[in-house]
């Protein structure tokens, strides 16, 4: 299979010797499991066309079946943008993610085709897709082709054609892949989404070395950082992190709809234990991150830009645990020590251990984290999409009028 087109079955090499890799492994046992299950129910003799289910999605006339439209773009240094709309509701919701730490941005192709996988993940947390029919929109021909048909020629497209395979199987969901020119993309503000708006949410962050600081504070005070309370995957100083969007491997989207800062109940040991948070709050955002951390009884360590006179800089004193005597520790000019500071004036960084608690509304016995404590909380259900008994009945009657 290549990734320009559908299936040359002419020219198929099917005798071709394949080294067996992990990653044939892993398609082969997918295969396995996935094809006993579908194989029963064949194949749609009328499949939907995605440009006029689309055009249906818009007019409103898809209100009675699951029809989900996620529009995307891709950018080569900032991440990723989409618009989610769904047959109840088909106003466009724009967000945006970051590539993961490490991920190779070079090649536009590739980026087109992990920002499928990825904005399809994320609609996964915003809605649920559960015998959904779903259209993924894109301006990159060459990476939805890849999608769709799988790629030979690229082992990082053919992983995101498998996790888009997976999460519709795991759904019941089909998938449509409709291009659409880049200036409508653009109109649309997903283009944007993928560039100012990704751009937005990559920094100010903390470089190497600030990093190792932050770590190296806690571990002076006998603390261990579990959870950064305003990342991205891009930038998130440990695994468990908190988005502004719901990024797929984010453990919330907003820190400020979590539960409490305070403690949380461990996957691993399914005890409660106390969380260490870090902070880099947007400025704009520190008087509702006191509010919240006190109300919660929270602590953690915080980086601010040093602001004697500020309004949260007499609650950071207050509540400050002492890092070798000092209230906090500072940085002078800060700039070299952070990544993607573009537009961030700042002349000294203050870091804060601080602890607000206890807290009158969350008093629950906590025990010692144990080595699993820092693995990712599991997301909540999403709202499910309105159900009609006669779902399938309304679906079929669409898909004639629609072929």
């Amino acid at each position: 299979m290549g990734c320009h087109g559908p299936p040359d079955h002419d020219s198929a090499d099917y005798d071709r010797i394949v080294t067996v890799t992990i990653e044939l492994r892993s398609i082969c046992a997918y295969l396995l499991s996935t094809i006993p299950v579908y194989a029963p129910r064949g194949v749609s003799l009328w499949p939907f066309v995605a440009s006029t289910l689309y055009a249906a999605l818009l007019r409103g006339d898809a209100a009675a079946a699951r029809v989900l439209g996620i529009s995307y773009d891709a950018s080569i240094k900032s991440g990723w943008g989409a618009g989610l709309q769904t047959s109840s509701d088909p106003v466009l919701r724009i967000f945006s993610g970051t590539y993961p730490q490490g991920t190779d941005c070079s090649t536009q192709v590739h980026n087109e085709g992990h920002a499928g996988a990825l904005a399809l993940s994320a609609a996964e947390r915003l809605c649920d897709l559960t015998d959904a029919v779903i259209i993924l929109r894109n301006d990159c021909a060459p990476a939805l082709s890849a999608l769709e048909y799988g790629s030979t020629r690229s082992p990082e497209l053919q992983g995101h054609a498998m996790s888009i395979a997976r999460i519709c199987a795991q759904h019941n969901a089909t998938c449509l892949f409709l291009h659409v020119p880049g200036t409508t993309l653009m109109s649309e503000g997903i283009d944007a989404a993928s560039r100012e708006g990704a751009e937005a949410e990559l920094g100010p962050a903390c470089g190497p070395a600030l990093q190792a600081a932050v770590h190296d504070a806690a571990a002076r005070l006998g603390w261990v950082v579990s959870v950064d309370l305003f990342a991205t995957a891009a930038n998130a100083i440990v695994p468990r992190y908190f988005s502004r969007y719901p990024e797929p491997s984010s453990e919330a989207a907003d820190a400020f709809t979590s539960p409490s800062w305070n403690a949380s109940t461990c996957p691993a040991c399914s005890l409660c234990h106390r969380e260490a948070f870090f902070a880099f709050p947007p400025s704009h955002l520190l008087p509702d991150f006191i509010s919240k951390a006190r109300a919660d009884g929270a602590r953690g360590l915080v980086l601010t830009p040093t602001a004697v006179t500020g309004d949260h800089w007499g609650s950071l004193i207050r509540s400050a645990v002492p890092i070798d005597g000092e209230p906090h520790l500072a940085f002078r000019h800060p700039l070299p020590l952070l990544h993607h500071s573009d537009g961030f004036r700042c002349s000294e960084l203050a870091l804060f251990a601080v602890d607000f608690g206890p807290s009158a509304l969350d008093s629950r016995p906590t025990t010692p984290p144990c080595a699993g404590f820092c693995t990712i909380r599991t997301h909540p259900p999403p709202s499910p999409l309105p159900t009609d008994p006669a779902l399938a009945a309304i679906r079929h009657d669409l898909q004639r009028a629609l072929r």
